[in-house]
């Protein structure tokens, strides 16, 4: 069965793509997206899990009135809550937030600017594209001609040591003392920025443009603080901080404090970033806490990572990856050196396999200098660190359960990458969920020589 590749078509999608967007006459989804193109998707995604015909014989056996009434059904899933339907294998296609669906048990999701609907597993999750340009058009259209157009315009922004990780920051604003206003990408209410439909990202604006007026409004008593701040960054600096550490900038986000008289802010250290290459380390300080400057937790890419980092490299190593991260990435059809080089570059990457369960979707990320993975087959399995959530179908006997310690991970779950892990221990939720943990241990990496050591 072909596939969708994300922002394009395999050659038999384009085919049927082209034979429904002649019957829905090139009707568009309110981001752009074409229809046709969306349930060109979600007909091979259900011609997939049916494991019995080929999107070609899904397409050839429906009537037009058919072809329109799907369609119908899949624009009102995506926009609204609560809308399911079958498509024409049997496959039940549900609302799954705004811009998305559930497919039986996967998540599909639209990417504006791209064609069909995307893995929500390795959509990208930062603010970019047609979205991230139509916020910028509405935050300008809105502020126009006001005091509030001083402030600018948000820029997308990767910070590793958080963890939404991507955010989305203004110039830093004099008038305000040089604080950063900022806000999480993942706040349009969407599963992903990307999926965002236009009445949300208009929404989101909305909320941008009230965090903007707090901000001015306030920015008095936002510039005090930040002196404050960096007077404590300062001292916290002179007495822990590594050579090359400085204070990058004072952030806020208000989009939670508007019914507070103190804010909670970030300090933004140049230091060593989660990779532990040359970026920002953060510095979360609460408005209860501030002025106990001794008392807060010192960021280690100020202090710890610089000697994490020079252990490493008297090794060979700028890093360390688990086991099972490990077998990822020398079983991705991209290459051990890609990825490793990937993630050397952009703190995240994401790799997909074909199982007899259907896709598994893995998600490699850096965290505190470790290269980890977060891997999920859905409806089936998820795994992060060392735990395995198992869905067999059926519920075990308590013997059955228990005589799963010590068994290599391999022998319950044909995995396409070469990991023999032993489960440590494992117990059963209702309704059958194993609940799994693996023995996983940890390996030295080179990313520079994209290699395993």
């Amino acid at each position: 069965m072909e596939m969708v590749i994300k922002g394009r078509f395999s050659a038999t999608e384009a085919l049927v793509f082209e034979r429904l967007d002649g019957i829905l006459h090139s009707r568009t989804l309110p981001n752009g997206t074409p229809l046709a193109a969306a349930l060109a998707t979600a007909l091979a995604v259900d011609a997939r899990l049916s494991g019995t015909c080929e999107i070609l014989q899904t397409m050839d056996s429906l009537s037009i009135e058919k072809v329109v009434d799907l369609a119908f059904d899949l624009e009102r899933a995506l926009a609204t809550d609560g809308c399911s339907f079958y498509l024409p294998n049997g496959s039940r296609c549900a609302s799954a937030d705004r811009g998305g669906v559930r497919i039986a048990e996967e998540v599909w999701v639209l990417d504006a600017g791209l064609p069909g609907l995307h893995p929500l597993q390795i959509v990208r999750r930062d603010a970019y594209g047609p979205n991230f340009e139509y916020l910028r058009a509405e935050i300008g259209r809105l502020t126009e001609g006001t005091p509030l157009a001083r402030m600018g315009l948000p820029s997308p922004v990767f910070r590793s040591e958080s963890d939404g990780r991507n955010l989305l920051q203004f110039q830093p604003f004099a008038e305000a003392g040089g604080v950063v206003l900022q806000r999480w990408a993942a706040g349009s209410g969407a599963m992903r920025f990307c999926a965002a439909t236009p009445a949300q990202i208009e929404q989101l604006a909305a909320s941008m443009i009230a965090d903007m007026k707090l901000f001015w409004k306030r920015r008095r008593h936002i510039a005090a603080d930040a002196k404050r701040l960096r007077a404590d960054a300062a001292a916290i600096l002179k007495e822990h901080g590594a050579p090359g550490t400085a204070i990058h900038a004072v952030a806020i986000d208000l989009s939670w404090q508007h019914q507070f008289d103190e804010y909670d802010y970030y300090i933004e250290y140049d230091g060593l970033d989660h990779a532990l290459r040359p970026g920002i380390a953060l510095d979360f300080v609460s408005a209860r806490s501030r002025g106990e400057k001794w008392c807060r937790r010192i960021p280690e890419g100020i202090s710890s990572s610089f000697r994490d980092l020079g252990e490493l490299r008297s090794r060979g190593a700028d890093g360390e990856i688990d086991d099972v991260t490990a077998a990822l990435l020398r079983a991705a059809p991209q290459g051990e050196y890609a990825i490793l080089e990937r993630l050397s570059r952009d703190g995240e990457t994401s790799v997909t396999f074909s199982t007899s369960k259907g896709p598994l979707y893995a998600l490699l990320y850096w965290r505190s200098g470790f290269i980890e993975s977060e891997i999920c087959v859905p409806g089936y399995l998820e795994w992060a660190g060392q735990t395995l959530v198992l869905r067999p179908g059926r519920p075990l006997d308590e013997t059955a359960v228990q005589e799963l310690v010590g068994i290599p991970l391999s022998r319950i779950f044909d995995l396409p990458i070469d990991f023999a892990g032993a489960i440590r221990n494992a117990r059963q939720e209702d309704g059958g969920t194993l609940i799994l943990n693996v023995d996983n241990e940890m390996l030295l990496v080179n990313t520079r020589a994209g290699r395993i050591l």
